[in-house]
């Protein structure tokens, strides 16, 4: 029973093992690009869980950015986990419209902490 006052529901974020290494990455990542251009802002990261499917998500802004390569390499880092963690791309889509372009990279990885 309520007697009065203001109840708050606290909810701890669910994070997964593989997230976190993936936001270390690229948190060390922006920190290289920041010391080599001092003005660049950081880009607003985000990440979680929708539905059962974990995400980051990030602006790429500038004209001389090699989003392809990062993609690439992004692509790489999930098939090198494939032996020892049973990663694995399983599909990629993108999207464009104007100047935005959105690319989506599906993939599957044997956790047991998410």
């Amino acid at each position: 029973m309520l007697t009065g006052g203001t109840h708050r529901a606290e909810c701890q974020q669910v994070r997964d093992k593989y997230l976190e290494g993936a936001l270390q990455r690229l948190d060390e990542g922006l920190a290289n690009l920041k010391l080599k251009y001092p003005n660049s802002q950081k880009p607003l990261i985000k990440s979680g869980q929708r539905g059962t499917r974990w995400f980051i998500e990030f602006p790429i802004t500038g004209k001389n950015v090699d989003a392809f390569s990062l993609i690439l390499s992004t692509e790489k880092i999930i098939q090198n986990g494939r032996e020892k963690e049973g990663s694995k791309v399983t599909s990629t889509d993108s999207f464009l419209k104007g100047e935005i372009v959105s690319y989506l990279i599906d993939y599957e990885v044997n956790s047991s902490t998410g």
